[in-house]
């Protein structure tokens, strides 16, 4: 079964500024902010700082503006700040769990995330994260019921629903994932990475028609998206409809030319609709670009020995015996089936 390893697709938001009193170097600073002239605003913030060092607002929002770009450790020290001065500061707690995140550090994120949920308990961002986090860390029960308070706090939101989705996938608990993702779909029906989500999910339950419906929503948002190319390429192969993954899969190449693993899929689907010689160039290529790939490699040890060339498979089966003895014994069945010694 083929599918697409679904990504995180993790997208900083940029952050609105907050207010402050001071009407003058702070509202300066301000219009820096929403200028993006990031480091003026920082500048104008800190030269607040001196007249009013315990305003929480002006750390916070010069962790925002380091935050927006992108700058997670920096950031991370003055949501620390905002947070010294005014522990209470749920917003600020968010956002120093979002920097933390931005620097895979899912368990410093998550412990701030709940602080973010103690001082404000219906933040309904803070419970999604806290979420993702705990997904990383590896807690998916636990993260599974932090969405699911989002959700309560908020059944309308898309992204709480698209995030549950992704745990039950990586669950394996794939008729959850297509229930998670249809409510993120109808009410975020601009998300392509959800219709993505819902295609790979029925792809796993080898619903594919369902599956190829969703990948091609997801390509009318975005045509381009290889993620979703692939899928709707899989579902086809899935489904042994090998033709119509072709062009497909020359689409996914075409767009990623040096990822190995669309040139071998592409191999693949010439291999089984008897187009020989365009599989082997595939797989020459696949092996250029991956010398070590167990699954290339065993695919060319596939092709010698529909060849009946016993050297050359043979040469492929002694390379997986180090790489992939699960493989080997896959083709050395092959080979003797084949006849070949």
């Amino acid at each position: 079964m083929r599918t697409s390893a679904f990504a995180l697709l993790l997208v900083a938001i940029m952050a609105p500024a907050i207010f402050a009193q001071n009407p003058s170097v702070f509202d300066k600073a301000l219009k820096d902010f929403d200028a993006k002239q990031y480091d003026q605003a920082i500048a104008g913030f800190r030269q607040h700082l001196k007249q009013f060092p315990n305003d929480a607002s002006a750390y916070f929002n010069i962790g925002l503006a380091n935050y927006n770009q992108r700058r997670y450790e920096a950031a991370v020290v003055e949501f620390q700040s905002a947070v010294g001065v005014k522990v209470d500061y749920a917003k600020a707690h968010y956002w120093l769990g979002s920097s933390h995140f931005y620097l895979d550090r899912y368990a410093q994120a998550a412990a701030a995330y709940r602080d973010a949920i103690r001082y404000q308990p219906n933040y309904v961002d803070a419970h999604i994260w806290l979420g993702v986090s705990l997904k990383e860390l590896n807690q998916p029960t636990d993260a599974i019921r932090s969405i699911q308070t989002a959700i309560q706090f908020d059944a309308t939101n898309g992204i709480a629903h698209y995030r549950l989705g992704l745990v039950y996938q990586s669950l394996k608990r794939y008729a959850d994932a297509v229930a998670s993702h249809k409510n993120a779909t109808r009410l975020r029906p601009d998300m392509g990475s959800a219709f993505r989500e819902l295609g790979n999910s029925h792809n796993s339950l080898k619903q594919f028609p369902d599956a190829i419906a969703a990948f091609n929503a997801a390509l009318k948002l975005d045509p381009n998206d290889t993620s979703s190319i692939l899928g709707l390429g899989n579902s086809y192969y899935n489904d042994a409809k090998y033709a119509a993954s072709i062009p497909l899969y020359k689409r996914a190449v075409e767009l990623n030319p040096s990822v190995s693993q669309y040139v071998l899929y592409l191999g693949d689907a010439y291999f089984n609709t008897n187009q020989d010689a365009l599989a082997k160039a595939s797989y020459d290529k696949a092996l250029t670009l991956a010398p070590r790939d167990a699954n290339v490699i065993y695919a060319l040890g596939l092709y010698w020995v529909r060849m009946k060339n016993a050297v050359l498979a043979r040469e492929q089966k002694i390379k997986l015996d180090v790489l992939d003895t699960k493989l080997a014994t896959q083709l050395q069945t092959k080979m003797t089936t084949a006849g070949l010694r």
